[in-house]
């Protein structure tokens, strides 16, 4: 966990591990921490932000997206999500927990929206995580 929570808690460098965005930054050069804005944008040129709502040092913050600005490009009426980081079984080293929420808009799309988004995410964030893993350890990981 020493290894992977510093790679986990610096929110504005998710980028350098989702290749689905071109760009991500803390704005105002904030610390992590309760009140930081990440301000993402993807690779089609779409950018939200999302604001640290939680930050325990021990290891999980949380985000809310910030759907109410202009040009909010997903479609939910609210958004919410969080990591969090904790020791592992001796031979993983460290478990890392990633959860979403959202409210789709209209309601209607739920059927549709949800089944894709979480298809879309099962794919990417274990991606994500190994590829962070690798940076914290120097080595290859297992990701299940």
């Amino acid at each position: 966990m020493e290894k992977m929570w510093p790679v986990v808690r610096d929110i504005g460098s998710i980028a350098r591990y989702m290749p689905s965005l071109a760009s991500s930054e803390v704005i105002d050069n904030k610390e992590p921490g309760v009140g930081a804005v990440r301000q993402c944008v993807n690779r089609a040129g779409k950018g939200w932000s999302e604001e640290c709502t939680t930050f325990d040092p021990s290891g999980s913050f949380a985000l809310r997206f910030r759907s109410e600005d202009e040009n909010f490009p997903f479609p939910a009426s609210a958004m919410a999500g969080g990591w969090a980081v904790n020791e592992g079984p001796a031979k993983y080293g460290s478990t890392v927990t990633v959860w979403w929420e959202l409210t789709p808009h209209p309601r209607w799309l739920s059927l549709l929206i949800l089944p894709a988004l979480a298809k879309q995410v099962d794919r990417e964030i274990p991606r994500v995580i190994s590829r962070m893993a690798v940076a914290a350890t120097g080595r290859a990981t297992v990701v299940r």
